[in-house]
């Protein structure tokens, strides 16, 4: 097939794939960590819930995805700084 038809092309998915594996896991991770530890830091409610219960903290402030997410992109058996959660 011919480039020329339109149908050889990737239609722009892997781009969006590359946009969301621009930055490293660890970048991901710090930037994670760091938002997670300003809101420890500046949220006593949260702070009090992620003694309680880390998960549900997480998933009532909405970061339970992208922790789910890291968490699983790191290697297997390799502690990071999210798998204490």
């Amino acid at each position: 097939m011919s480039d020329h038809h339109g149908h050889d092309h990737d239609h722009g998915h892997q781009h969006g794939h590359q946009h969301d594996h621009a930055k490293s896991d660890d970048e991901r991770r710090r930037e994670f960590v760091s938002k997670v530890v300003d809101r420890i830091a500046t949220d006593p409610q949260f702070r009090e819930q992620v003694k309680a219960n880390p998960r549900g903290a997480l998933e009532a402030a909405g970061l339970s995805d992208e922790y789910d997410q890291l968490k699983s992109a790191g290697s297997p058996g390799q502690a990071g700084p999210v798998g204490a959660w």
